[in-house]
């Protein structure tokens, strides 16, 4: 699932991609919301949700 949202293959996703991502995935979330899961998962301070953090935050 991360690869697909990743669309650039940077190895991290911006709220962009995540926004993008789970819109693809079926996930009617607003901005609000996207915004709340990209703050939860983002914990280096790094403004984007690597592998590690999406495993951590997003997928348990």
């Amino acid at each position: 699932m991360f690869r697909s949202i990743d669309v650039d293959n940077s190895g991290t996703l911006t709220m962009e991609e995540l926004k993008a991502g789970l819109t693809k995935q079926g996930s009617e979330l607003a901005e609000s919301e996207v915004l709340q899961l990209m703050e939860a998962a983002e914990v280096d301070g790094s403004g984007t949700i690597d592998y590690m953090e999406f495993l951590t935050e997003l997928c348990i």
